[in-house]
């Protein structure tokens, strides 16, 4: 009986492990500048569409999609969806929800930070997880703005 209970063990111990092991990491530190298009201005929530992109160090490209709703007079953003591209076949969704946002009508600039919740994706990163940071500066006029996206990207092999 011990040693059927110190092989299951071993056994548990060996499967947690191998998939430990087997997570990987990606980190992300992005400064996004964007374009954004107004979808729905009818309300006091604007509703914009956002594509963007981002330079990395190694000479390539993240680029960003973002659908997000701000509710001028509740004070907060939530994301419909974004959608980061490391490759047109390794692509991470992600979400924000109701993040605390300051809009001044003097200048019809808003911005906003907090948690980015990583909620699947393809490719490589097919199965990922993670929590990111994103903060965003956004003019509305003209149409541009940033998105800052930092944290870890973490994915099961």
């Amino acid at each position: 009986m011990t040693f059927r209970m110190t092989a299951a063990t071993l056994a548990l111990a060996w499967v947690v492990s191998g998939s430990a092991v087997a997570q990987e990491a990606v980190p992300v530190n992005a400064t996004f500048g964007f374009q954004w298009t107004p979808v729905d201005w009818s309300t006091p929530v604007r509703v914009t569409a956002t594509e963007g992109a981002a330079g990395r160090p190694n000479g390539t490209v993240i680029s960003i999609l973002t659908q997000d709703r701000l509710d001028m007079i509740e004070g907060h953003v939530t994301s419909d969806y974004v959608v980061l591209f490391f490759s047109p076949s390794d692509v991470v969704y992600a979400r924000y929800d109701r993040l605390p946002a300051a809009y001044d009508p003097a200048t019809d600039r808003a911005s906003f930070a907090g948690p980015l919740t990583v909620v699947s994706g393809e490719g490589r990163f097919l199965g990922a997880v993670g929590d990111l940071t994103i903060r965003s500066t956004v003019l509305f006029r003209p149409l541009v703005g940033t998105f800052e996206v930092k944290g870890v990207i973490k994915m099961a092999r």
